[in-house]
């Protein structure tokens, strides 16, 4: 895998290889930058690896961790808000915020604390890059994590469809 400021180009795309697997690959034109293993609808929990290393998201209740795999060191701390937005903490003290950021719900992006546009995911697959993004030390959390939140709201959305077809 290359590290995510490798790229030339600020367009990233997630896909999935297999399709019968839960597991998401970051694409640049050329290189993988990282995966990440989501453990199904079942289970909130995900394992991503990238040239920077890997760790694991778990949920714990209301409550979201990031933790170093070898370590188990907290890497990061998810808290949400009742609407919709989801701020991300690092022990360091720099904080980034989740949210949407168009009327349809296509597009969702994370921002710094000041808030300027860190990076955008668009439609669900395609991640564009805001200029300097590739500076940003927490880039490949914000890469990964942003498409965890994306196929957490999505599998969350079909579960309530589910419930309210059920339930009539």
């Amino acid at each position: 895998m290359k590290p995510v400021n490798y790229p030339s180009s600020n367009e990233l795309r997630w896909v999935r290889p297999k399709r019968q697997r839960h597991i998401y690959e970051l694409h640049s034109e050329d290189a993988v930058l990282a995966t990440v293993n989501w453990k199904g609808a079942a289970n909130a929990s995900a394992l991503v690896e990238s040239a920077n290393g890997s760790w694991t998201i778990a949920q714990h209740g209301l409550a979201q961790t990031i933790k170093d795999t070898n370590s188990q060191t907290d890497l990061a701390t998810i808290k949400r808000g009742i609407t919709g937005n989801i701020t991300l903490s690092f022990p360091n003290g720099r904080v980034f915020r989740w949210h949407c950021t168009s009327f349809w719900r296509s597009t969702w992006s994370w921002v710094d604390a000041d808030n300027r546009p860190v990076l955008h995911l668009k439609t669900g697959t395609s991640v564009q890059l805001e200029a300097g993004a590739q500076d940003v030390p927490e880039l490949t959390a914000l890469l990964t994590l942003g498409w965890y939140l994306y196929k957490q709201q999505q599998q969350e959305a079909a579960f309530v469809g589910a419930i309210v077809a059920i339930t009539g």
